[in-house]
């Protein structure tokens, strides 16, 4: 029996949205304190750009 590994759901999902057009950007790249902000605090959920 296959295990599900959270790590190969997650790549299946990133795989399917960027297949939709959707842009994949690792977390700590876009934190508020990061060099490319995406958000203004953690609690902002929906990032518009």
């Amino acid at each position: 029996m296959n295990k599900l590994i959270e790590d190969h759901i997650e790549k299946l999902a990133i795989a399917e949205l960027d297949k939709l057009g959707y842009a994949f950007f690792y977390a700590p790249d876009i934190a508020p304190d990061a060099d490319r902000p995406e958000r203004e605090s953690f609690g902002q959920v929906l990032l518009e750009r």
